[in-house]
């Protein structure tokens, strides 16, 4: 194996981990695997090295930085969702996700991205 194929492999063993014996598969006796993040480690990385000035990303840093993307994208989802209740409406819209952008104001540094 390649020491990339060797990376992905070890990145892929960091987003799962294996469960308590209570979640064991009744029928084969293996116990399941608990992904611990969402989105696929490699492409986060991936993006991450697509930056000229990364030389070298560890495996931990790809966790946390995948971990707080699921974190901020579930925050907005909730938000924007929060929002289009509001307006009693039950289709999430570009206009909600844009309200919510100008009236929080953590999520001002994304101002003019959707334009």
């Amino acid at each position: 194996m390649t020491n990339l194929e060797d990376n992905n492999e070890n990145l892929e063993q960091l987003g799962t981990e294996e469960a308590g014996p209570s979640s064991e598969n009744k029928e084969n006796k293996t116990p399941e695997k608990v992904r611990l993040v969402k989105l696929p480690l490699a492409t986060v990385k991936r993006i991450m090295k697509a930056d000229p000035d990364v030389h070298l990303i560890t495996q931990d840093a790809v966790f946390l930085t995948t971990k707080a993307t699921e974190f901020f994208i579930e925050m907005l989802g909730k938000a924007t969702f929060e929002c289009t209740l509001q307006a009693k409406k039950k289709t999430l819209m570009k206009q909600d996700f844009e309200k919510v952008m100008k009236t929080a104001s953590n999520l001002c540094f994304l101002d003019g991205m959707m334009d």
